[in-house]
């Protein structure tokens, strides 16, 4: 945790101080610290499917399912990542399509699970 907070802190004082000389360069700093932190977490991140997979077929969930839980979550942070980063930019509306697109993929991942679902609730119901 502390390698995360120093990366962040670093990025924020350089992008603080190149941002009145320099504006495109504080962006791409941003962007760049912004990468830093997640690339410090993949072996975390590694870690947690790992044992959510564990958690998984301990309770027998359908492997569907939870794989779609998880490109569910992928996408939900990836697209906050990529809005995110638009908003720094100052592109607002940029940032708004992003977060629709993250949406509609969220949406379209979803499908699968709602079909099981159905078909689980009309085997059920006479």
């Amino acid at each position: 945790m502390i390698k995360i907070v120093s990366i962040g802190i670093i990025g924020a004082l350089l992008t603080l101080v190149l941002r009145p000389i320099r504006p495109e360069l504080a962006m791409l700093c941003a962007l760049a610290t912004g990468a830093l932190v997640v690339f410090s977490v993949i072996d975390q991140a590694a870690l947690l499917l790992s044992k959510l997979a564990e958690i998984g077929a301990k309770f027998q969930m359908d492997a569907e399912i939870f794989t779609t839980m998880l490109k569910i979550t992928g996408v939900a942070y990836i697209a906050e990542f990529g809005v995110q980063a638009c908003k720094d930019a100052g592109e607002n509306a940029i940032a708004s399509k992003v977060e629709l697109g993250g949406k509609v993929i969220m949406l379209g991942l979803c499908v699968p699970v709602v079909i099981n679902l159905l078909e689980l609730l009309s085997s059920i119901l006479p």
